[in-house]
C-alpha cells in the first residue's frame, strides 16, 4: 500500500495490514491473493504531526505454521486484533467473563488450526475446523 504522500508499505503472507480512518492512497495487489477485512466504525484517528494518517503493517507471527504464543497483533483502542492458541477444554462467553470473553463485546474468530465447537445457550453447536470463521454478536453467551 502507498500512502497519499507517496510513503509505500510492503508486505506479504501473514502480515496485518490496517488502514485507518481517513486513510488514502493506493492498494496495488500484484498477484492473486485471498485476505480477511473488518471494517470498524471508530472516532477519528489523529493524524501525524505531518498530517498524514499512515497505514500500518506488521507481522502476524515470524512464520506460518510456528508455534503460536497468545498477543496482541494490532490494537487501535476500540479495535484490537490478537492470537490465542485454545488448550482442550472449554471457555464460558459471558456476562460474568472478564477480559476477550465477556459477552459485553462482539469477536470474529479465524480458526487457523485444530478443530473448536461454539456451542450456544440452548444447548445447539456448530463444529469449526481450519479455515473457518464465525462472529459472536456482542450477547452472545455459551461455550468455545
Amino acid at each position: 500500500v502507498t500512502d497519499v504522500d507517496g510513503t509505500q508499505h510492503s508486505f506479504g503472507p501473514n502480515d496485518v495490514v490496517v488502514l485507518p480512518r481517513h486513510w488514502s492512497g493506493r492498494w496495488d495487489v500484484a498477484r492473486f491473493l485471498h485476505k480477511v477485512w473488518v471494517v470498524h466504525d471508530h472516532p477519528d484517528v489523529p493524524a501525524g504531526a505531518d498530517g498524514v494518517v499512515r497505514a500500518v503493517v506488521a507481522p502476524a507471527w515470524p512464520h506460518f505454521g510456528a508455534p503460536l504464543h497468545e498477543g496482541t497483533i494490532y490494537d487501535g483502542g476500540h479495535t484490537r486484533v490478537g492470537v490465542a492458541p485454545l488448550a482442550p477444554g472449554s471457555v464460558a462467553v459471558s456476562a460474568a467473563e472478564a477480559g476477550f470473553w465477556s459477552s459485553a463485546t462482539a469477536k470474529f474468530l479465524w480458526i487457523l488450526d485444530g478443530v473448536l465447537f461454539l456451542t450456544n445457550a440452548d444447548g445447539s453447536s456448530r463444529r469449526c475446523v481450519a479455515g473457518d470463521t464465525a462472529v459472536l454478536p456482542a450477547g452472545w453467551t455459551g461455550l468455545v
